[in-house]
C-alpha cells in the first residue's frame, strides 16, 4: 500500500498520470485508471495504423533502402516503448512485478 504522506504525493510534485487523470477528468480512481487504459490502447493502434502507412509510402515512393529505413526505425520506437515498460515491471521502485501471475498478466488492486 502506497503512503499518501510519502515522497511526491508529499510535496505535490505528481509524476503518476493516475492523480492527474483523476485531476484533469474530474473522476475517482476507477474511471481514471479505466480511462488511461482506453486511451493507451487508442495510442497504440494510432501508432501502429500510422506506421504501416509509412512503411508503406516509404516503399511505394523511395524503394527498398528507405523502406528499410523506416521500418529500422519504427521498430526502434517499439523497442524504446517495450523497454520503458519492462524496466517500469522489473524495477524494485514500482513494485509491480511481485503482482505478476503465471500467465504474465497483473492483478493489482486500486
Amino acid at each position: 500500500m502506497v503512503d499518501m504522506e510519502d515522497g511526491e504525493q508529499k510535496d505535490g510534485a505528481f509524476m503518476n498520470l493516475v492523480p492527474i487523470a483523476m485531476n484533469d477528468r474530474g473522476c475517482d480512481l476507477a474511471a481514471a485508471v479505466r480511462g488511461i487504459v482506453q486511451d493507451f490502447v487508442g495510442y497504440n493502434k494510432e501508432f501502429e495504423e500510422q506506421a504501416s502507412l509509412l512503411r508503406a509510402r516509404a516503399e511505394e515512393d523511395y524503394g527498398g533502402e528507405v523502406g528499410g529505413m523506416v521500418e529500422k526505425t519504427v521498430e526502434a520506437y517499439q523497442a524504446i516503448v517495450t523497454g520503458i515498460l519492462q524496466f517500469s515491471i522489473q524495477s524494485p521502485r514500482y513494485g509491480i512485478k511481485e503482482y505478476e501471475r503465471e500467465d504474465g498478466s497483473f492483478a493489482i488492486s486500486l
